[in-house]
């Protein structure tokens, strides 16, 4: 249930390698973005932080949401408390929920004053089916995705665009609990 919570979290709010097929590949470098993300009418604004099997995902100062891709943890926190949950099979928090099938290179770009690669993708969402676009810099770093998911695919409903990206070492502390946090069940971090 707190799965499910994480998941819809991180939809409202807004890859390990097995969740990857065709072209795409995990992130070469670590790297720090600023991200908006819009589904249907709403959006929402986070920073994603992502180094090898860790990724951190901050929104608004609201909930910080840490993903061990190598353990299968993810760890939801709040000031002064937090709950381990177990990552679901496949979901990979650097393609923000998508399960990607198949990619076919379409051509090349630049965006945020970077050149990428464009892809058609087609896989799914819990929501069902999608067909869409992922643009990844040369270091595989997803910038821009576009799905229509489920039955509605006349245009995309699902999107996000990273507003601002950096490459470079993150603080391994930024992947921890801070220390004095208390753990508790899933169920009663949001009461």
């Amino acid at each position: 249930m707190r799965t499910a919570f994480v998941l819809v979290a991180l939809a409202l709010l807004a890859p390990a390698a097995p969740a990857l097929a065709g072209k795409l590949q995990p992130p070469l470098v670590p790297y720090t973005a600023d991200v908006a993300l819009a589904r249907g009418s709403g959006r929402a604004d986070f920073r994603i932080q992502s180094a090898g099997e860790h990724v951190r995902l901050e929104s608004a100062g609201k909930i910080v949401v840490l993903f061990d891709l190598a353990r299968g943890d993810i760890v939801s926190y709040l000031p002064g408390r937090y709950a381990v949950e177990r990552l679901p099979d496949g979901f990979d928090p650097r393609l923000f929920g998508l399960r990607v099938d198949d990619a076919e290179v379409e051509g090349r770009e630049i965006l945020i004053d970077r050149p990428v690669t464009r892809y058609k993708i087609t896989g799914r969402t819990s929501r069902g089916p999608f067909v869409g676009h992922i643009w990844t810099t040369v270091e595989n770093i997803p910038v821009r995705i576009l799905v229509a998911e489920g039955r509605d695919t006349q245009g995309p409903n699902f999107g996000i665009e990273v507003g601002h990206l950096e490459t470079g070492a993150i603080d391994p502390a930024r992947f921890a609990v801070p220390a004095g946090s208390v753990k508790v069940a899933p169920q009663d971090l949001h009461p």
